[in-house]
């Protein structure tokens, strides 16, 4: 998230676009920021403000749940090494394919597409179209559209489709029952 807010920030920077937007980009982002780290700290709160919602009671331990520090830390760490493998995904394939040496400028289209791929709801069959207009949006006077678009759809097939087929296949070998 601190990584998209600063990418958007240095976009709306690079377009010239008027301080307000660049100080209401840094507050809505300050606000995520601030919410995802309230939340992730005072989960216990947020169970016992839950605990009216019928679905919510019928998992087992649900009424304890909790999250150590240690495994936070763990949990960070993972996000960020996978944060970093997509960017470098990403960066790759477009710097391959459109040739552009603004490094800089691609890193923060980068960014800022996974942060609104992130935060913008998205229906399966439509995805790629979605995630292919963020990007259309994001790398806005970048390059070739048509490079961008293979890129997005690229890394949507590397690191979404081909994991789920692989997933399928391993729960058909090992012919999974999912009713007990």
């Amino acid at each position: 998230v601190t990584v998209g807010v600063l990418a958007i920030i240095y976009k709306l920077n690079s377009y010239n676009q008027s301080p307000w937007m660049m100080y209401l980009a840094l507050f809505v982002g300050l606000c995520f920021i601030f919410a995802f780290c309230w939340s992730v700290l005072n989960l216990a709160y947020i169970q016992q403000k839950l605990g009216f919602i019928k679905w919510f009671k019928q998992f087992e331990g649900a009424e304890k749940l909790s999250l150590a520090k240690p495994l936070i830390s763990k949990l960070i760490v993972l996000s960020i090494i996978r944060y970093t493998v997509f960017t470098s995904q990403f960066l790759f394939i477009y710097i391959v394919l459109s040739h552009q040496h603004d490094y800089l400028q691609a890193f923060a289209s980068i960014s800022a597409y996974f942060m609104l791929t992130s935060i913008i709801p998205m229906i399966s069959f439509i995805e790629p179209a979605v995630r292919a207009a963020i990007a259309l949006f994001v790398f806005k006077n970048n390059g070739n559209d048509g490079v961008i678009i293979l890129s997005s759809t690229l890394i949507w097939l590397i690191n979404v489709v081909v994991p789920s087929i692989i997933g399928y296949i391993i729960i058909l070998k090992e012919k999974i029952n999912f009713r007990k």
